[in-house]
C-alpha cells in the first residue's frame, strides 16, 4: 500500500493492475470510463 505518496508525473506501463485501486476507484474501471469516453471523439 502507498499512502500519502507524491506520484505527480509517475508512468506505469506494461503491468498487471488487476485489483489495483485509486481511492477506492479500480483502475480497470477508470481505464474503461477513459477509453469509452475518448473513443466518441
Amino acid at each position: 500500500m502507498f499512502k500519502d505518496c507524491n506520484l505527480q508525473n509517475a508512468r506505469i506501463e506494461k503491468c498487471n493492475t488487476t485489483g489495483m485501486t485509486i481511492d477506492g476507484v479500480l483502475v480497470s474501471d477508470l481505464l474503461a470510463a477513459y477509453a469509452e469516453r475518448n473513443s466518441e471523439l
